[in-house]
């Protein structure tokens, strides 16, 4: 996947929750929550997640990571990518371009 062109945004077949200070994200199969499939996000992603409420692309999100954490550009760039593979790879986010 072309990383610096694509926009991602979270999949509607999703719901998630602040939970003590966690967010935890629940897929919807078949109109109801599969609690055999949660997953929990760190606060990185936790903003990454909120942030993907619309459409962001790569270079967006690694300016919106720096801004809010101390990192190097390069060092959010290849985190977000893992990150974004991951959530891809679990469908709980989607490329829109």
């Amino acid at each position: 996947m072309q990383f610096e062109t694509a926009r991602f945004v979270r999949n509607h077949d999703v719901v998630s929750r602040q939970i003590e200070g966690e967010l935890i994200i629940v897929p919807v199969r078949r109109g109801v929550g599969d609690m055999n499939s949660l997953y929990t996000l760190n606060s990185v992603g936790s903003v990454l997640w909120d942030f993907m409420a619309e459409e962001h692309s790569l270079p967006e999100m690694v300016q919106r990571i720096c801004d809010e954490f101390e990192v190097s550009a390069s060092q959010a760039k290849s985190d977000i990518q893992s990150f974004l593979d991951s959530m891809l790879e679990e469908k709980l986010i989607q490329s829109v371009a």
